[in-house]
């Protein structure tokens, strides 16, 4: 497997790297590790672990697009030592040494999008390296022997495999959320981002004197919210959290944000980890309609849907919910309920193993 992080681990890697352990398959990641803070070699979980040190510095576009070579050429040198049956390209970053890759082993290459990668970048670049990137991101997933992804409906070509973003069902803890007397936490982790809702949180924070805002990340508003923690005693600033902490900060809050906005083509389908961790946790998710997640929501009767962009409709709902002690507590255990039955890892594991056994098979 092929990663452009350093596997703190990411819970994507990690789940389909187990399930395939688990399954009899040997699996060694080989990740980059930018800021030289992790061991070079281990064995987590039965999983190898091989990190490359290419010095990059994350937020910078210039350092990503001169070291990102060099990154792919250590792997490249070991992968051509190595007996390898699949390689496995988690990104689109990783794709190209993948592919070039194939062609010396003669093996299958699965694609992993995470994310759909042209709209990610797409705000980041001009416009005719925007349209460049989407080119050979359709161009070379379709050379891929299986597409894996959160996304189905935005790859239109190639064997594309539904793989969500479902947590382990293990490791669920024990929910710690004592009597507030009318007092209610809300916790936001990710990308702290204008188009994520945190100016909005902010705002819930001004308009009802019983919330608490927790946040955790990293991105272009961090000052703002530092700031705001320094000024407020309800917001609580985190900064970026292994996701041990995220876990424990879960089991406490009462709401979990996930405000992707529906303007936005990968907000517009997105199903992030998030929104299944805090069913997990039995947190209520709170999210804008128009959005996948919303219809999600409404299909299975858990979470609070609101109005994109408007700090206003969230404190209005989530106060409104809060004058209904019964209705939130049914709304928290639709939402568990849902996780058990439904949108855990043990649904899709299998099918991780399943299609691993086909691309061999006709290796």
């Amino acid at each position: 497997m092929l990663v452009s992080n350093p596997y703190k681990p990411d819970p994507r890697v990690r789940r389909e790297a187990l399930a395939l352990v688990e399954g009899g398959m040997p699996v060694e990641v080989l990740a980059w590790d930018r800021g030289r803070g992790y061991p070079e070699s281990q064995v987590s979980e039965g999983i190898m672990i091989r990190r490359i040190r290419v010095a990059s510095r994350y937020g910078s576009v210039s350092d990503f697009i001169t070291s990102l070579p060099l990154f792919w050429l250590a792997c490249a040198r070991i992968i051509l030592r190595r007996r390898v049956r699949v390689i496995h390209c988690h990104d689109f970053d990783t794709l190209p040494v993948g592919l070039l890759m194939k062609v010396f082993k003669r093996c299958p290459v699965v694609f992993d999008a995470h994310e759909y990668y042209p709209s990610m970048v797409g705000d980041m670049v001009a416009a005719p390296v925007r349209v460049a990137i989407a080119t050979l991101h359709r161009m070379m997933y379709t050379m891929a022997d299986a597409v894996f992804t959160p996304y189905p409906s935005l790859f239109h070509r190639g064997r594309v495999i539904d793989v969500p973003n479902f947590p382990l069902k293990s490791g669920a803890g024990t929910p710690n959320r004592p009597d507030r007397h009318g007092n209610f936490t809300v916790f936001y982790y990710g990308g702290l981002e204008g188009d994520r809702g945190v100016p909005e949180l902010l705002q819930v924070v001004e308009e009802a004197p019983s919330s608490r805002v927790i946040f955790a990340g990293d991105g272009p508003l961090k000052r703002q919210v530092e700031s705001a923690s320094e000024r407020n005693p309800r917001v609580e600033y985190l900064g970026w959290i292994p996701q041990t902490k995220i876990e424990q900060v879960l089991t406490t809050a009462d709401y979990v944000a996930i405000l992707y906005r529906p303007d936005h083509l990968l907000h517009l389908v997105a199903m992030p980890n998030k929104l299944f961790e805090s069913l997990k946790f039995g947190a209520i998710p709170i999210v804008y309609d128009g959005t996948a997640m919303a219809k999600l929501a409404r299909a299975e009767g858990f979470g609070l849907i609101v109005e994109p962009g408007s700090g206003a409709s969230i404190t209005e709902a989530i106060l409104r919910l809060e004058s209904n002690a019964r209705l939130k507590e049914e709304l928290r255990k639709t939402g568990e309920v849902a996780f058990e039955e439904k949108y855990n890892w043990s649904t899709v594991e299998s099918r991780v193993r399943e299609n691993y056994r086909r691309l061999l098979s006709s290796a």
